[in-house]
């Protein structure tokens, strides 16, 4: 039996946790043992317990020798056959330990970020990933969008990649049973019960364009008073301070009784299963998990046009496209959108649905993700 070292920044609720608890979910434990270290911030830490995976607190989002010398002599004590990685501070640490004590390392990119990123702090990061790059024995891109947008990394090896695109279990979701009245009950939002109920499943941070999705809202509100907007997730810690302007903002434009952020909540699906509609107003993205948990609950999405949401829409698109970091575009969307037929929105969640269920399954990601793990620990033997 061989040992695998998952290393990831965050246990809290988001797209690459949920890719991880995937995989540990569907591992076969007679071939590989994982273990995992990660914060212990979020509800992951005791998913990933309940499935029997040795747990390790480190904190790797921030940069710090200190860390680095602990999780090195920790690695060097363990021995793990393989090292994968997931996000940007444990990409770092990850792969250079791995490098330093000859273990071959796998980096799963969720999210190749950088456009928004200040001139200076951008070239400094290219920098460091095209290092990474060199070092590391295999890449893994959650979609054909990332795949591209690396090519600005120059000293990448392109036969060290894969393209394994991120994956759900779309029964599963689609038979959560909800009730809607109980669920806004809870939330103290009986009046939500009433209306169009649009919302998001997100990570608050700017890439998310959250704040675009409060102002083409507040646009759409006006002419149609029906609409109410349920904002469902929490931030990380260095985005508290966005978060506080999201809610100064929906105070300035008193729309505090049509808009509800609940904060993070662990059983988001069932949120996301009492809208009318999904919206995903991101400026950024990998290949996002959570349109594909929309598409598998059969609720229609709006999502703005860029790289990432296209890729999962497909051709043609099953759902509907926006103008991205536009709120009179969402606005726009929202209002026409509210005008479809019953119909037509079932033709395009039915054919969201045969989509998440043949091109973006759990199972075939895991059996891609293992077989990747096989090949790797065969021609890099210790």
């Amino acid at each position: 039996m061989k040992t695998i070292c998952y290393i990831t920044g965050t246990t809290s609720l988001g797209g690459g946790p949920e890719h991880l608890y995937q995989l540990l979910k569907r591992m076969d434990r007679k071939e590989w043992q994982p273990f995992v270290c990660s914060r212990m911030d979020g509800p992951y830490w005791k998913r990933f317990k309940a499935l029997k995976v040795p747990l390790y607190p480190f904190t790797l989002r921030k940069l710090s020798p200190l860390t680095f010398f602990a999780l090195y002599r920790f690695l060097k004590n363990k021995k793990p056959d393989l090292i994968h990685t997931h996000g940007k501070g444990p990409g770092l640490y990850g792969r250079v330990i791995a490098r330093l004590l000859n273990i071959p390392s796998i980096h799963t990119f969720h999210g190749f970020h950088f456009d928004d990123i200040p001139p200076l702090k951008r070239k400094l990061h290219l920098f460091v990933e095209n290092f990474l790059s060199r070092i590391t024995n295999w890449h893994i891109f959650v979609g054909e969008t990332e795949k591209e947008r690396s090519h600005i990394l120059s000293h990448m090896n392109r036969n060290q990649y894969s393209v394994i695109p991120n994956g759900v279990d779309a029964a599963a979701i689609e038979a959560i049973r909800i009730d809607r009245a109980e669920v806004m009950r809870r939330e103290g939002l009986k009046h939500y019960l009433y209306g169009t109920l649009l919302g998001t499943v997100s990570r608050l941070s700017p890439e998310k364009g959250i704040h675009i999705l409060i102002e083409g809202f507040a646009l759409a509100v006006k002419k149609n008073a029906d609409l109410r907007l349920i904002i469902i997730g929490g931030s990380l810690d260095e985005h508290k301070n966005y978060e506080a302007k999201l809610v100064e903002r929906i105070n300035e434009l008193q729309l505090e009784s049509k808009i509800a952020m609940v904060g993070a909540r662990e059983d988001g699906l069932s949120y996301m299963k009492c809208l009318d509609y999904y919206i995903s107003p991101s400026l950024s993205e990998g290949l996002p998990l959570s349109l594909l948990e929309a598409f598998s609950a059969r609720v229609p999405v709006l999502a703005s046009a860029i790289p990432g949401n296209e890729e999962v829409m497909g051709s043609p698109a099953c759902g509907t496209l926006f103008l991205p970091n536009s709120p009179e575009a969402l606005a726009q969307t929202i209002l026409a959108t509210c005008k479809k037929n019953h119909p037509e929105i079932e033709k395009l969640n039915a054919q969201a649905f045969s989509r998440v269920s043949t091109v973006y399954s759990a199972h075939s990601m895991a059996e891609a993700t293992f077989k990747l793990y096989q090949n790797l620990a065969v021609h890099n033997p210790q």
